[in-house]
């Protein structure tokens, strides 16, 4: 019977000019042919990932966890396995319990040997001393980077962007599918957990290798100061003399403003983001303007066996109304239709741009900061470079500020078709409930008789256009 037998090749920074991987794999070819030329190989192979982080090598991970179906595992240099000792010998434990002989073919090392084991000892001392070294002089040197504002080593780039010398540009892949769903966020036409949806849909892995993203990991995209060249530090971004962030040169997925625009929107959202729907239902169609005669809004009850209902369930309703979803759903649409959907359709674009607004709000809050930070400082030099900061914030407020006095100018223009096109291309519940909501501030639904049915659905319902 054939030697079962895995090899395991890692290599830290994945780039085009590195040979790591060709080496590793041609040294444990060399001991495959002279100890097991018979041998069932199956390899595993961990690229752009550090020893030092186990918990994110998902080939390790796989090896680790299939120790049992294999013979011999194979690797070229005990620190492609784990640079730790913790980490090793419980690697090495794992695989004496499942029956698997573990060597190294560039150090002759077999762990079923007193010699062997000893020697491992030994080199993951001096592997975990030279890792501890390199870390510290890593962590010196981005420490003296980013007090020169520059963009620290190391490190992973934020999905949608790659590396580029010491700095990131936008990844021509990626990238583009980023910026799109920017747009269409600042928008209004995208939200955080649909672009998500969107990239699981396509099959695009999340930053952490998983097929389903989630609403934390596009935050974090979204939130980083890097999309627009600036460097994020210790939750806020390097800034330079005048206390404004620096922006590295180069190309840059967003510029400052697009990306402070993105921020503004984001805050937003989070300020009036709504409870999620229970049963993971989308919101009702006349979710939010929906109301009894009291103001109170309804919400939909359902209780299986019997038909949807609105229903008043706060505290303090003064009555209960309830009313079939569907019917009350109808009626408000054909109303609508009836009222304006001969009305053209219209969009509201931009015109005259207005004064940045929000980088003026920024430049203002860090005036405030200098300000205090003046007024508290006993130490000559350090008032010195406070007021020199100080001079560059107010002149930059007064460049913000030179800008148009007004606001965005807006205009209506025409698509060519009427509402009641628009409402019936739609192709989603969200583009319907958008189009009611720009017309009809709020319905009205008013008790039933006893046993719900006395009253036609004329009579019950009020609804409220908006400009009327």
């Amino acid at each position: 019977m054939p030697t079962r037998l895995a090899t395991y090749v890692r290599i830290s920074k994945d780039d085009a000019a590195s040979t790591s991987i060709e080496k590793q794999t041609a040294n444990i070819a060399r001991l495959i042919g002279d100890r097991y030329p018979d041998a069932e190989v199956t390899a595993f192979v961990d690229r752009g990932v550090s020893a030092s982080k186990s918990a994110r090598r998902p080939a390790f991970a796989s090896l680790s966890a299939r120790l049992s179906e294999f013979d011999v595992v194979v690797f070229d240099t005990q620190d492609r396995i784990a640079r730790r000792p913790l980490d090793f010998w419980t690697f090495a434990a794992a695989a004496e319990a499942a029956g698997t002989r573990v060597i190294g073919a560039s150090e002759d090392l077999d762990l079923d040997t007193a010699e062997g084991e000893l020697t491992a000892g030994i080199r993951l001392t001096v592997a975990r001393h030279e890792a501890r070294r390199i870390g510290a002089r890593v962590k010196a040197t981005n420490a003296y980077r980013r007090s020169k504002g520059l963009r620290p080593l190391g490190g992973p780039p934020v999905w949608g962007l790659m590396r580029a010398g010491d700095g990131f540009i936008p990844d021509p892949e990626r990238g583009p599918i980023l910026r799109d769903a920017i747009d269409r966020i600042i928008a209004g036409d995208l939200s955080i957990r649909g672009f998500g949806d969107e990239l699981t849909k396509r099959g695009i892995p999340s930053p952490y290798g998983r097929s389903a993203w989630n609403h934390k990991a596009i935050v974090k995209i979204l939130r980083s100061a890097a999309l627009a060249g600036m460097t994020p530090t210790n939750g806020d971004v390097i800034r330079g003399d005048d206390g404004l962030p620096v922006v590295l040169p180069g190309e840059h997925l967003l510029t400052v403003d697009r990306w402070r625009r993105l921020q503004s929107v984001l805050d937003e959202r989070a300020r009036t983001r709504q409870p999620a729907q229970r049963h993971g239902l989308p919101p009702t169609l006349l979710h939010g303007i929906a109301r009894d005669e009291a103001g109170h809004p309804l919400y939909r009850h359902i209780v299986q066996g019997r038909t949807t209902r609105y229903t008043c369930r706060k505290i303090g309703c003064t009555a209960r109304t309830s009313v079939v979803q569907e019917a009350l759903d109808a009626y408000v649409v054909q109303e609508f239709l009836n009222v304006v959907g001969d009305e053209p359709e219209t969009v509201m674009e931009v015109v005259i741009p207005g004064r940045d607004d929000a980088r003026l709000g920024a430049i203002r809050d860090e005036i405030k900061k200098t300000a205090a930070a003046l007024g508290a400082s006993r130490d000559p030099e350090e008032i010195q470079a406070l007021a020199t900061r100080l001079a560059a914030q107010r002149k930059a407020e007064g460049e913000a500020e030179a800008g148009g006095v007004h606001g965005n100018v807006y205009a209506y223009t025409a698509t060519g078709r009427t509402l009641g096109d628009a409402y019936r291309a739609a192709t989603t519940d969200a583009e319907r409930v958008a189009l009611l909501t720009q017309h009809i501030e709020y319905v009205v639904v008013t008790p039933s008789t006893r046993g719900g049915s006395g009253r036609r659905m004329t009579d019950r319902v009020k609804i409220q256009w908006l400009g009327n």
